[in-house]
């Protein structure tokens, strides 16, 4: 009897722990439940507006420079929309591509969280019928040389930016004297916007599902054209009746475009590397005087050839010796005296011994040191583009365009802004 009453009292014991336990399993269960519940509401009033802010219009976010992988992945599609309507000569609407674009715009809330019907340009109905910011980035992270000076919008063409001069200066006066007077000089910085161009040409047979797929190749080389005449402009431009560079003839050639540091060299800036040393280098630096001293505020600008010589002098420090982290411009490989080193392609390798192409000597290159703040670029208009049907060849050409000034922010005739170093064997 006693062994029964024990055993009852322990199955009792048994069934009152196995509720306690089942108990505390519901009651984690109903405490993941509501916090899970209210997640979900959480994510359903916010759904939308993660990627932006709250009631930012479509066409916003279209232009806006993010890294947030929903407005970039958005306007890569509105992008590859606006193209294959112009190649099509389609209404973007009835493209699938458009709707690939809705669907997606719907998905992450770009569309949905500012959908207003009474608005347009707010909701679903909005069209791209421009570039949007990435693409536009794109060509930015294409440039190098270009890169390294500031940019600013243009209200009108031509765009006068007030400069300083030249400086008031003190003077010594004796107690009760009046000192002579002295005055701040100024001097107008004109921008004045130039057209460069691009066109791909695209059969009459191409369509949309054919197009697609070549896209990213269309605009990679619509960004790479576009840059490289920024670029070679900067360095090699010259708009005198005749050029500096005896091959540069034609009329559309973009080195024509504006004055590039060659062209603007100085020659007491312009230091002679038939002997490429270290010391001779470092005079460029010392030529510049006052317009070379920040580092911060300098670049090396060098081709192929100038590179692989700098990178025999000890004294350069390469990426792998100053961290990948201390890459601060785009292009930058190796740092001289703490200045970074840019390369770029359109450095000539083909020039004389006095840094011109002349058709004979074809053995010499250059290096520059250039002042970042010394020069800006002006951009009147956005990157854009339209389309143009030739019946003879049956293509459409497809014409990317932009307009876009460079001028020296100080007064480049008389201010070592940029040194070169010439007589370099390429």
């Amino acid at each position: 009897m006693d062994e029964l009453k024990q055993l009852v009292k322990d199955i009792k014991a048994q069934v009152e722990k196995s509720a306690s336990v089942d108990v505390v399993k519901q009651m984690i269960a109903d405490a993941i439940a509501a916090s899970v519940a209210t997640a979900k509401e959480t994510v359903k009033k916010t759904e939308g507006n993660l990627p932006i802010a709250k009631g930012a219009s479509v066409v916003a976010i279209h232009k806006t420079s993010s890294k947030k992988a929903e407005i970039v992945t958005f306007q890569k599609m509105a992008d590859d929309v606006y193209i294959t309507s112009q190649l099509l000569k389609s209404d973007p609407r009835s493209l699938k591509s458009y709707k690939d674009m809705v669907d997606f715009g719907r998905e992450v809330g770009i569309l949905k969280a500012n959908m207003d019907p009474g608005q347009t340009g707010y909701g679903e109905e909005w069209v791209p019928t421009a570039f949007s910011a990435e693409m536009i980035d794109m060509i930015k992270l294409e440039l190098k040389v270009a890169a390294l000076h500031p940019r600013i919008n243009m209200p009108t063409d031509p765009y006068k930016i007030p400069g300083k001069k030249s400086s008031s200066s003190a003077k010594l006066v004796a107690n009760g004297n009046t000192p002579t007077s002295s005055r701040v000089g100024t001097r107008q910085i004109v921008l004045d916007a130039v057209k460069l161009m691009d066109y791909v040409p695209v059969t009459y047979e191409m369509e949309e599902d054919s197009i697609i797929p070549i896209l990213p190749m269309v605009k990679a080389d619509l960004a790479i054209a576009l840059a490289e005449a920024n670029e070679d402009a900067t360095i090699n431009g010259d708009t005198t009746a005749t050029h500096q560079d005896s091959d540069v003839t034609d009329a559309e050639d973009p080195r024509k475009s504006w004055k590039g540091y060659r062209k603007l060299v100085l020659s007491a800036a312009k230091v002679d590397l038939g002997t490429f040393n270290i010391a001779n280098i470092r005079s460029i630096r010392k030529k510049m005087g006052k317009y070379g001293i920040d580092v911060s505020k300098l670049a090396w600008v060098t081709g192929i050839s100038g590179y692989n010589q700098l990178m025999s002098l000890t004294e350069v420090t390469t990426v792998d010796k100053y961290g990948p982290n201390a890459t601060i411009l785009s292009g930058e490989l190796a740092k001289l005296d703490g200045i970074p080193i840019i390369v770029s392609e359109k450095i000539r390798e083909n020039l004389n011994a006095s840094g011109v192409y002349d058709g004979t000597t074809t053995t010499k290159t250059v290096l520059l040191l250039v002042r970042r703040d010394g020069f800006i670029y002006g951009d009147r208009r956005e990157i854009m583009i339209e389309t143009d049907r030739v019946v003879k060849s049956q293509t459409t050409d497809l014409v990317a365009s932009q307009r876009v000034a460079f001028e020296p922010r100080f007064d480049a005739t008389t201010e070592t802004i940029v040194g070169l170093g010439y007589n370099i064997t390429a």
